[in-house]
């Protein structure tokens, strides 16, 4: 069993387990690079790409700032405000109908002086393409343009109302007029700090022209999206102008970023809200375009790392072999001269050339391995027939040993009945005792077969018989198919004679001794009981830890527990104990495979 859990833990495994855990190491150890690589590049590029809307985020609001600035100061010129002043009493004298030919001028004047001072700021700003300014009475009027831009009543309608009872610059934007901002101004009339309403002027700014001011230095290839908080698209670079698309601060996440499909593109975008305007600033990025040297390495990484694992392995398993073989050859042999006792076979090279050629530490142990094997072969040859014939002997001596007690008390029984005059029984007291003495005085068998130990048993109570008549009983149950099998001599002998010497000559009601036989867990079960007081649990506790031992001449269940031991290596054993009601039990258990070959 400890050999077959070493071979489950054999050095060739555990160099393959080694080889694994370093190569998944290397991997795990590159996965955790890369990730960390890719989240640096993530980081970075999200770095980069909110410091390019910021950017632009400055510029575009500063540049709206100057606008709402340049807006301001025209409403708020002297020129703007006398003609509104004039423009607003001409509108009172006409709800009064006392109107002059002189007075009935002054708001085609008034009107003119407005229209140009906001053709004037459309001049001065390169960004508006075209200006207007809605009266009072809701009349519009274009000044000049750099390009010609058509807007409905219902536009110019959603423009004022976008911009009604504000008194700053709204900007806005219509659905059907993407490239434009509009910047839209309520004039008022500051005299006298009545604040009277006084008209609209309309700057259209021309969205694409503002941006383009503001594209060097981006991220390139980065589109970018403008938006209100209500989603709805301002302006969108590149002119892909996606308003079908919608994105949100929330789909950002904690990182300030996201990958999704924008478009028909998987796309790498972030976000800024605007601290000024009520607006949101989206930073939109090819991911492919901006992450694919990651997505390269990664790839390049997965198929370094399968090459490298094969040439590991190819190399582990070339190592493993030229280390581990020679080793397991070793162990097999070892394992050979533990079960099979085969030392010429384990003698043999482990590597060829006997290890000559090869002068690391594994020929070595090749070439100390065969000389403890020649060493051992010639300790052999010097010992064991020495030891084969000593251990012999002692077995000899130790079944050869009878009780002197029970040869006196024969003898001494034959000669009553010759006295006696009963020649009758003579002959068969003589036959049975010769065969005794014929089994115990063999030194060539130390076994015999169990039908040959069952006569011994036969005769030597046919002679006991003879002095205890009915006292004595005795029972054999063993079926026929044991009876080729080897036991050892005068084993049962021995037993029967033991319950005899401690049980009926102890009691004085009849004795019953049974001798039965049979197969249980690959061994064979010889069992004697008989009727008497049983055996004192201290001395069968003495007797199981070797502690008793025989005494005199006489052979006691020390000196065949101590034959069965030397017969069997151990793997036989006698077991004594008391039987259920009364009496003593003894077994003797006789390993099958043993016992087996040597019938054959």
């Amino acid at each position: 069993m400890n050999g077959d859990r070493k071979m489950r833990h054999s050095i060739r495994r555990k160099l393959l387990a080694m080889l694994l855990f370093f190569i998944s190491s290397m991997f795990l150890l590159g996965l955790f690079s890369m990730s960390n690589i890719s989240d640096s590049y993530i980081q970075h590029a999200y770095e980069m790409q909110t410091a390019s809307l910021n950017a632009s985020i400055y510029m575009i609001e500063e540049k709206l700032s100057v606008i709402e600035s340049e807006t301001y100061d025209l409403i708020s010129s002297d020129i703007v405000q006398n003609a509104i002043t004039q423009l607003l009493e001409y509108m009172e004298q006409l709800k009064t109908g006392e109107l002059t030919a002189t007075q009935r001028g002054t708001r085609t004047v008034a009107v003119r002086a407005i229209q140009r001072a906001v053709s004037d700021a459309l001049y001065e700003n390169e960004l508006f393409d075209a200006s207007y300014y809605i009266s009072p009475d809701g009349a519009l009027y274009k000044t000049s343009a750099r390009n010609q831009i058509s807007l409905t009543d219902e536009q110019l309608q959603k423009l004022t109302q976008e911009c009604e009872e504000k008194r700053e610059c709204c900007f806005c934007v219509l659905e059907d007029a993407r490239n434009y901002l509009f910047a839209v101004r309520n004039l008022y009339e500051r005299k006298g700090l009545s604040l009277r309403y006084a008209g609209t002027a309309v700057f259209c700014i021309n969205l694409p022209k503002m941006m383009t001011y503001f594209s060097e230095g981006t991220v390139p290839d980065l589109i970018m999206r403008i938006q209100n908080s209500d989603g709805e698209l301002i302006y969108e670079s590149k002119g892909e102008q996606n308003g079908s698309n919608t994105l949100t601060m929330d789909m950002l996440g904690d990182g300030g970023y996201a990958v999704a499909d924008y478009g028909n593109t998987r796309s790498f975008i972030t976000g800024v809200s605007s601290k000024v305007l009520d607006w949101e600033y989206y930073g939109i990025a090819d991911y492919n375009a901006m992450f694919g040297t990651v997505l390269r390495m990664t790839k390049i990484y997965e198929l370094l790392f399968v090459i490298l694992s094969a040439l590991l392995l190819l190399i582990g398993a070339w190592f493993g072999t030229n280390l581990a073989q020679p080793i397991e050859k070793l162990t097999k042999h070892m394992r050979a001269i533990r079960h099979d006792n085969d030392l010429q076979v384990s003698a043999l090279p482990l590597l060829p050339d006997d290890g000559k050629n090869r002068m690391d530490e594994i020929g070595e142990l090749d070439r100390q391995f065969n000389k403890l094997i020649s060493e051992i072969n010639r300790l052999i040859n010097e010992n064991y027939k020495n030891q084969i014939l000593v251990q012999e002997a002692q077995i000899a001596t130790l079944q050869a040993q009878i009780n002197p007690h029970f040869l006196y008390n024969t003898l001494d029984m034959i000669r009553w009945l010759a006295t006696e005059k009963q020649y009758q029984q003579i002959p068969r007291i003589v036959s049975s005792l010769s065969l005794l003495l014929r089994s115990a005085m063999s030194t060539k068998k130390a076994k015999i077969k169990l039908s040959e130990e069952l006569d011994n048993v036969r005769a030597y109570i046919m002679i006991q018989r003879a002095r205890f008549r009915d006292r004595l009983k005795l029972t054999i149950v063993v079926p026929e198919q044991c009876f080729d099998y080897l036991v050892p001599v005068m084993s049962l002998q021995m037993l029967v004679e033991n319950s005899v010497t401690h049980a009926l000559e102890q009691m004085l009601e009849p004795c019953c001794i049974n001798v039965s036989a049979m197969f249980e867990n690959e061994s064979l079960r010889l069992c004697v009981e008989d009727n008497g007081p049983g055996i004192d649990p201290h001395i069968i506790e003495n007797l199981h830890s070797g502690k008793v031992k025989a005494s005199g001449n006489g052979i006691g269940l020390s000196n065949l527990d101590e034959r069965m031991r030397r017969m069997y290596d151990k793997n036989g054993k006698m077991l004594v104990e008391n039987a259920a009601e009364h009496g003593a039990k003894i077994t003797l258990v006789l390993p099958l495979e043993g016992i087996i070959n040597e019938a054959l």
